[in-house]
């Protein structure tokens, strides 16, 4: 898990933190799900959360995609 300290405008800010934990499980001999969760957007307040939360929305997908990619070489 790692601590995500930036605010609603993306200022590095440690009491806007929200928490972002990533696991890596095994399915099969060659195969890996990656789940990640990014939570606790209520500790920017509710207009700071919910944009954050509609920010990193389709970040964390794209970045997803491009580990995978970048995995399978």
């Amino acid at each position: 898990m790692l601590s995500w300290e930036f605010d609603a405008q993306w200022k590095s800010d440690a009491s806007a933190r929200s928490e972002v934990e990533v696991n890596f499980i095994a399915e099969g001999p060659q195969t890996t799900r990656v789940e990640l969760e990014h939570r606790n957007f209520e500790r920017m307040g509710n207009d700071g959360g919910e944009k954050m939360r509609k920010d990193v929305e389709n970040g964390w997908p794209a970045r997803l995609d491009m580990y995978a990619r970048e995995v399978a070489g």
